[in-house]
């Protein structure tokens, strides 16, 4: 929401005796790049807008990248990939299964839906369009670089709604102008629908709400149980899932050893797994029961996704 705040913001700004915005703006431009990953693209699409004018684009470059190469160096020297960031959410989505090219289509273009009337009420306003054309390329730039990332099947963020926010707030203004002359031509009644559109595309679908899972819930009351039983019962969740904190918060003994496995290759979480569940005496997991067989574990409680095994 800072960046957010401050790719909006700058544009608000009032404007220069001779028309230049103030020195303030393009700072926000600057900082904005220091909280979020899609503000590089913001301003990538901003240069780009200057290139009518080479001097002011080959003078602001260097400014507006030292945001972001520092960021990259940062992550460089402290995991030794400058990317890491991006990497890492990579790594994560093709260990859960990368879904088929047409199905990150389709999903993206839901993602897509509640910028359609922004889109619409933007495209209203040829004049809007002329002086909001660094926010237009920025936002461009921004849906350019998201839809790079999740064709590919990774990007810096899990869900590219999170990201396409930005290209919300970057329309926003022309958006408001377009909407104004609707209304000035009698077509009030057609802001009120794109609003509702918006509104209704907006709103957290079931897939996206985080709700209690009730065999998670089952399996973290069986842990409870299992520590119960004994007096130094050790015990481990193993999940790729969000739903581990449901059964940690069932198990309500957060004194217990509670280990989490998900990142790294598929060997390196396998033995990871094998080690943890020797350690301990009950073991839940959302989806591979090897380990705990191995390791002379027996299933107490198998409910959905979840398993409990004891030893």
């Amino acid at each position: 929401m800072p960046c957010a705040a401050l790719l909006v913001g700058r544009r608000a700004l009032p404007r220069r005796s001779d028309g230049a915005r103030p020195r303030a703006a393009r700072r926000g431009l600057t900082l904005a790049c220091g909280f979020r990953y899609e503000a590089w693209f913001a301003a990538a699409g901003t240069l780009l807008a200057l290139l009518r004018r080479p001097r002011r684009a080959l003078l602001a470059a260097p400014i507006a990248s030292l945001v972001p190469a520092a960021w990259l160096a940062i992550n460089r020297a402290r995991s030794g990939d400058a990317l890491d960031f991006v990497h890492r959410v990579e790594r994560f989505r093709r260990a859960e299964g990368l879904a088929p090219l047409a199905e990150r289509l389709g999903a993206f273009a839901v993602e897509l839906l509640p910028l359609a009337p922004l889109i619409i009420l933007a495209a209203n306003s040829r004049d809007a369009w002329k002086r909001h054309e660094r926010s237009l390329a920025g936002a461009l730039a921004v849906l350019a670089g998201v839809a790079f990332g999740e064709l590919r099947g990774g990007g810096a963020s899990h869900h590219a709604g999170r990201s396409l926010l930005f290209v919300g707030v970057l329309l926003a203004p022309v958006a408001v102008e377009g909407a104004a002359l609707f209304v000035a031509r009698g077509h009030r009644a057609v802001v009120v629908a794109l609003a509702a559109v918006a509104l209704a595309a907006g709103l957290p679908r079931a897939g996206d709400l985080i709700g209690v899972e009730p065999s998670a819930v089952r399996a973290g009351d069986a842990v409870r149980a299992a520590v119960n039983r004994r007096e130094a019962c050790r015990w481990t969740v193993i999940g790729a899932r969000g739903d581990f904190l449901w059964v940690m918060l069932r198990a309500g003994r957060l004194d217990r050893e509670l280990r989490v496995s998900t990142f790294g290759s598929v060997a390196s979480r396998a033995a990871r797994r094998r080690a943890l569940v020797a350690s301990c005496v009950a073991a839940v997991e959302d989806r591979w029961e090897d380990e705990a067989r191995a390791a002379g574990m027996r299933r107490a409680l198998s409910d959905g996704g979840w398993s409990l095994y004891e030893r």
